[in-house]
């Protein structure tokens, strides 16, 4: 990934909460290079995958029970929260011992149109097919008091359609390969992946909400494929394509 070497490194995906106890947090972030991330006094620089670059930040000595609201920085670079964001900042909340755990839940998230570029009063009248639930939660949690948030967010299967991708993914593949030649308008490699993956996560409602609610994601089979590994004949006629094996070591 070809970068400006004296530019400010950029941040790509997240911060994306990931893991929450009682006194330790866990953040997860994409950026467009090598770098040092640090939030909360805590720092960790990012690794490599095929290009692309991440860090996983580690919060301890927390206390249970508090909030605690974070900026990231990039190289000592504020590139978190976003610039005129119009969202609250994003906290982090430990586990409180003695309050019950609430949990949000979902699964099949298929986005045709994203609400938040409509009134609301539109998105909320929408076919709910056309509705991304994240985005939707996103803008139900910014009118709600924080100790009435979800404690976990548990994204059960279907985060994305690998293979019946979104109009960016789709314009990406375009760019790279003959998007008629197999797997047809369907992705391919971690290359592909990664851009299906910033299709899902770039809305800025979406980023926000994954900014605060810890998520737990299950890798379910329109990530790979529809009805992925459904039996022995479809393993056999899948790993005899040409193009699986790239798509399941992406995946």
């Amino acid at each position: 990934m070809a970068t400006d070497d004296n530019a400010v490194p950029g941040l790509i995906l997240g911060p994306m909460l990931r893991y929450v106890s009682e006194t330790e947090a866990t953040i997860w972030v994409e950026t467009d290079r090598a770098c040092q991330v640090e939030i909360l006094g805590h720092r960790a620089e990012t690794f490599e995958v095929a290009g692309h670059h991440y860090g996983l930040v580690v919060i301890d000595g927390l206390e249970p029970g508090r909030e605690h609201e974070y900026q990231v920085s990039l190289d000592g670079a504020i590139q978190w929260p976003l610039p005129d964001g119009g969202f609250p900042a994003s906290v982090l909340r430990t586990l409180d011992p003695g309050r019950p755990v609430r949990l949000a839940f979902g699964s099949c998230r298929a986005v045709k149109v994203a609400p938040h570029r409509r009134p609301a009063r539109a998105a909320a009248q929408a076919d709910t097919a056309d509705v991304d639930a994240l985005a939707a939660c996103a803008l139900t949690l910014r009118e709600t008091a924080r100790d009435e948030w979800p404690d976990v967010l548990l994204m059960i299967g279907d985060q994305v359609y690998a293979d019946n991708p979104g109009p960016d993914t789709r314009a990406f593949i375009a760019r790279r390969r003959d998007p008629a030649s197999p797997p047809v308008n369907e992705v391919a490699d971690f290359e592909e992946y990664c851009a299906l993956y910033r299709e899902a996560w770039s809305d800025p409602l979406v980023r926000w909400l994954l900014s605060v609610v810890p998520t737990a994601m299950i890798f379910d089979d329109h990530d790979v494929h529809d009805d992925w590994n459904i039996s022995g004949a479809w393993r056999q006629e899948y790993q005899a394509k040409p193009w699986w094996r790239s798509r399941i070591e992406g995946a």
